[in-house]
């Protein structure tokens, strides 16, 4: 696959940020696949790990294709930043690889500490969640969400629940709706 595209990427008039994205999903793939195991059709009661010569092919493939386009994270960043967020693949590949900061944690814990054990708000609180640029506030967003929709599995009178997220930043809110949409949680954007 690398040497195809580096081989015809003038006639097919392939461009650097589509090299990019499909580098970037590639190496997603294998993070993946990497650790997943399935049942053996040998032996149906095995489970077994995925070829390890489709892994190392597939990171034959990233090198070739980083060395050839001098593929940095440094050049994703600058040239092509929303890579860094989502791809074109997502839809298909559906991962956050994302360790939460210690303030998202606290913030979540926060929360959890206002339900009482049926999933209902045991007192009036108010969580003021105030963090630098940067630091997980929309990421944040889909653990409060689940959140939200476990106690609303745990009791009936939970279900007028809702999370309100606000953003000036457009790009901000459809990001907050894809990370919904990957988790299939219900979800609404607006803006005024």
């Amino acid at each position: 696959m690398a040497f195809f595209i580096r081989k015809n990427k003038v006639n097919l008039g392939i461009n650097e940020s589509e090299i990019f994205e499909l580098i970037n999903i590639i190496i997603k793939i294998v993070r993946i696949f990497s650790r997943m195991q399935g049942q053996s059709f040998i032996d149906t009661s095995k489970k077994i790990e995925l070829s390890p010569t489709l892994i190392r092919d597939l990171k034959y493939c990233i090198k070739g294709l980083k060395d050839y386009y001098t593929y940095t994270n440094k050049t994703v960043i600058i040239k092509y930043p929303k890579l860094v967020y989502y791809t074109n693949y997502d839809k298909f590949f559906p991962t956050l690889d994302i360790k939460p900061y210690d303030s998202q944690i606290e913030f979540i814990q926060a929360v959890k500490n206002a339900f009482n054990e049926r999933g209902a708000i045991s007192k009036p609180t108010f969580i003021f969640y105030r963090t630098m640029i940067g630091s997980g506030k929309t990421s944040a967003s889909l653990a409060l969400s689940q959140l939200v929709r476990e106690c609303k599995l745990l009791d009936a009178k939970n279900n007028n629940l809702q999370v309100l997220y606000t953003c000036l930043i457009g790009s901000v809110r459809v990001q907050v709706g894809r990370y919904s949409y990957n988790k299939n949680q219900t979800f609404a954007l607006a803006a005024m």
